[in-house]
């Protein structure tokens, strides 16, 4: 746009510049010409002499300036309209290319908004995964492992029932955390004894959701 302004205001400076000369030469009276008695050439034929003197008809040397001058304004502004014609080629380029980039800009923010649906959903999902761990931090891993032995050695039907009871008050995560540090095998008879399937499928569902930490 810059650009343009000062191509116009060059071309109307220039204008009028060429514009205030001729206005002067116009203005200005020519030099009165010294006359000199010159004999008359002999008659000719009157339509011979009259196709000579229109042939034979020359500028004057104003008026050859001024004929230049009109050339070379016509020169000027003709290079002014072509330089105006790269320009708004150019300005229509540019306006092309930014539109072509907002439309990329647009259809990249749709594309942020669609994938951010999903992505949070899935992490609300993996925080709510987190929040039903159940948690064994590594003090903890002592005693644990110190109750599952004695639970072992217990008769699996007297150890069954007193890991049912914990489970169904409010010791459930305990219990759980006891039969994950007893072997396979003890594990499996303590839940071969547990009378109540719901129960039981209740515990393997917690086992699987163990994490140890640290």
């Amino acid at each position: 746009m810059n650009k343009t302004r000062l191509i116009i205001i060059g071309g109307i400076v220039l204008i009028s510049f060429v514009a205030s000369l001729l206005l002067g030469w116009l203005m200005t009276p020519a030099p009165i010409a010294p006359q000199v008695v010159q004999q008359a050439p002999p008659p000719e034929p009157l339509a011979v002499s009259a196709g000579l003197a229109g042939s034979e008809a020359k500028l004057t040397p104003r008026e050859k300036q001024l004929e230049e001058l009109i050339r070379e304004l016509q020169a000027t502004i003709s290079e002014y309209q072509l330089k105006h014609r790269k320009l708004e080629s150019e300005q229509l380029r540019l306006q092309m290319a930014q539109q072509h980039l907002e439309k990329q800009l647009r259809d990249l923010e749709n594309l942020r908004i669609e994938i951010l649906a999903p992505l949070a959903a899935l992490k609300d999902e993996q925080i709510k995964l987190d929040q039903t761990r159940l948690r064994i931090k590594q003090e903890e891993r002592a005693n644990l492992r110190r109750a599952a032995a004695i639970y072992e050695k217990m008769d699996a039907q007297a150890g069954s029932r007193i890991l049912a009871e914990m489970a169904t008050g409010s010791q459930m995560d305990d219990a759980v955390r006891i039969l994950y540090y007893m072997s396979e095998k003890s594990a499996a008879r303590i839940f071969a004894e547990i009378p109540d399937n719901e129960l039981a499928s209740r515990l393997t569902l917690r086992l699987k959701q163990i994490r140890e930490e640290g």
